[in-house]
């Protein structure tokens, strides 16, 4: 059974080196279940199984793509998927009338992304022939697809999705992941490593966020909608970003008191997303 640690099963000492502080903790292993795992989740520890550890992040099923106008998704109008555009291969639209009522927003990026398409082939093949390393975000891309269990998890709590619409920050933040690519095989979505997550105020997004204006307004209308968690990917050492609107679980069996949030969601997110489980 997972829980704290009682303070008759460990002795916690501060300790200090320079300038970085922290604590030595001792456990006795003869007070822990067998099988147990012990999590240093703060400046505390906590014990658990992988068994505990991979049941804390739901399987909610396949990934499904939002509309791109309306953000709902295929699964509340009982669909499997919907319909991509056909010049960029990404967006998604529920209907026609959602996919005209987008195109003069969607047209710019549209010919970014089929630009960005083409120009990254070149690239690709200039790297391969140089024997040269390339990088390029769709591995980031592509590790959210993989992982986007783990991900949602992570999203859903730093957004506090779980007080309710009016509580949370779903309207007024973006969930800002930072990443890794591996250095000797960077388009390999296996080896992307989770660095850290937070709650990035939309003013400050605007301000810190290197990006154009295009890209900003998307961000900031899709979280304002309150539909969608607005997800940025980034990885700081090759400057890769990727954007993902992802449809938040549902707040309601938090609200109601039926669930409540994962106390340890970083332990579980950082197990999950760099190969612990």
């Amino acid at each position: 059974m997972s829980g704290p640690i009682s303070d008759d099963e460990k002795v916690t000492q501060p300790i200090r080196i320079g300038d970085t502080s922290g604590h030595v903790i001792d456990l006795d292993p003869s007070t822990l279940p067998k099988n147990s795992i012990v999590i240093m989740d703060g400046s505390e520890p906590f014990v658990t199984t992988a068994e505990e550890m991979a049941a804390a992040i739901p399987d909610r099923g396949p990934l499904v793509r939002a509309c791109g106008t309306c953000h709902k998704t295929p699964t509340s109008m009982g669909v499997q998927e919907f319909s991509k555009c056909a010049s960029c291969g990404s967006t998604r639209y529920c209907s026609r009338q959602c996919q005209a009522s987008d195109w003069k927003e969607h047209k710019p990026i549209c010919k970014q992304r089929v630009a960005a398409q083409n120009r990254l082939a070149v690239q690709r093949e200039a790297a391969r022939l140089a024997g040269k390393r390339f990088c390029t975000p769709m591995t980031i891309q592509t590790w959210y697809r993989n992982q986007f269990r783990a991900i949602e998890h992570a999203a859903f709590h730093i957004l506090e999705v779980y007080k309710g619409p009016k509580a949370s920050l779903l309207r007024t933040h973006i969930a800002v992941f930072t990443v890794r690519v591996d250095e000797k095989t960077p388009e390999d979505p296996e080896l992307v490593r989770f660095l850290e997550v937070l709650a990035l105020p939309l003013d400050k997004f605007a301000q810190e966020i290197r990006m154009d204006k295009i890209n900003h307004d998307r961000c900031k209308k899709a979280a304002k909608s309150g539909q969608a968690m607005v997800l940025y990917f980034m990885d700081m050492e090759d400057w890769l970003h990727h954007i993902e609107f992802h449809g938040p679980p549902s707040s309601e069996p938090y609200t109601r008191g039926e669930k409540t949030p994962d106390k340890h969601w970083r332990a579980h997110v950082i197990m999950k997303l760099n190969g612990g489980l």
